[in-house]
């Protein structure tokens, strides 16, 4: 009896390991942008590292090491530079609250309302900047 009960209980915890799928994770378009940037950003961190071991060892010569660190570090910047803009705009996102938020009870009203539903304050207006 106790060792049917451990093979179900086994059966049980297989099932549920290879069929049941957890909720899929959705990125926001800022954070679809940042993740290629991220890991290219660490490959040519990498690189950098690879090319001061392989000068450490002697493999490349003082010339070569400095050409290649600077191709390498020219290539980094723009990346860099997107990064914190990207990174930036999430930041923006995050803190700018959604159109028909409550600021006294926090209640997210529709758009058109001038005034809270819950408890009647009035709604502040957020205007997009034109660019």
């Amino acid at each position: 009896m106790v060792a049917f009960i451990c093979i179900l209980m086994s059966i049980a915890a297989l099932a549920f390991v290879l069929f049941v799928e957890g909720d899929p994770v959705v990125l926001s378009a800022v954070d679809e942008q940042i993740a290629p940037l991220t890991r290219k950003k660490e490959t040519l961190y990498e690189n950098l590292r690879d090319l001061l071991f392989e000068f450490r060892m002697g493999k490349l010569s003082e010339a070569d090491y400095l050409e290649s660190k600077r191709t390498a570090q020219a290539e980094l910047v723009p990346v860099l530079s997107a990064l914190e803009e990207w990174n930036a705009k999430k930041m923006r996102e995050e803190v700018t609250p959604p159109p028909g938020w409550c600021e006294r009870c926090s209640f997210t009203n529709p758009d058109t309302n001038a005034f809270c539903g819950k408890c009647g304050a009035p709604l502040t207006t957020h205007k997009k900047k034109k660019r």
